[in-house]
């Protein structure tokens, strides 16, 4: 499920991007909802408040503070993934130790 979720989070964080990059605010909104969900389900609750403050973005605010919300994004996203990462290597040790 952690893998599973980690890839979807890479893939959503890309699509985001490019679309913040565009200033497509259709397309934040869309990607960021889809961020929060898979975030929530993870449990990666900083990620998933700045999807939720994002699908809320308007326009002009968007193209106001872009690099701010780039830079946002890359610094919640790469610290929940690494997080999960860890998250996963812990589970994967304790099964290897009581497995032995």
């Amino acid at each position: 499920m952690i893998a599973e979720g980690t890839a979807d989070i890479e893939r959503i964080d890309q699509a985001l991007s490019i679309a913040l990059l565009a200033c497509d605010v259709t397309a934040v909104h869309r990607q960021a909802h889809a961020l929060r969900g898979v975030s929530l389900s993870l449990g990666a609750v900083r990620v998933a408040a700045l999807a939720d403050r994002l699908m809320k973005i308007g326009q002009r605010e968007l193209e106001d503070t872009i690099d701010d919300r780039v830079a946002d994004l890359r610094k919640s996203v790469d610290l929940s993934l690494a997080a999960l990462q860890a998250l996963a290597d812990s589970i994967r040790t304790q099964g290897t130790a009581h497995a032995g």
